[in-house]
């Protein structure tokens, strides 16, 4: 099972630098996302990369999942406060992505992958999804060479 990220950190996942490591609209922008995408936010935290998706891919949908209920009420309460419309907060497990069979152009991991056991699984419950000339996008941590 993977190591659930800490809901008592969950205020940390939009601090500054955290921002500073993952710009959420640089990232966003290297995507290359057309306005009716259909977008997968795996380890959606607290909405920090689902949110400015969802404002790339407004005819689109984005699907924000977590292996955590609590975070999931997060999401769930910007998505009402925000009005944002195009989002849908999904709870999953882990190696698991409810989604139809090729549903998505696109699957993102935002430092999620490095928390994953069974990598292989996931991987392939994340390939089921995405359609032949998909993409997955992974942002990781990376440990300096210093």
């Amino acid at each position: 099972m993977a190591d659930e990220f800490e809901i008592s950190l969950k205020d940390k996942s939009g601090n500054p630098q955290r921002k500073a490591l993952l710009p959420a609209n640089t990232v966003i922008k290297l995507l290359q996302l057309n306005r009716g995408d259909f977008v997968v936010d795996i380890g959606c935290e607290t909405s920090y990369i689902s949110e400015p998706l969802a404002s790339k891919v407004p005819c689109g949908r984005v699907y924000a999942l977590d292996i955590s209920l609590e975070m999931l009420e997060e999401v769930k309460s910007k998505i009402e406060t925000q009005h944002i419309g195009n989002i849908t907060s999904i709870f999953t497990s882990e190696n698991h992505c409810p989604l139809e069979r090729d549903s998505l152009v696109i699957a993102v991991l935002a430092m999620v992958f490095h928390e994953v056991n069974g990598k292989v699984k996931f991987s392939k419950a994340i390939e089921r999804v995405v359609r032949t000339n998909g993409r997955v996008a992974i942002r990781e941590w990376s440990k300096s060479l210093d």
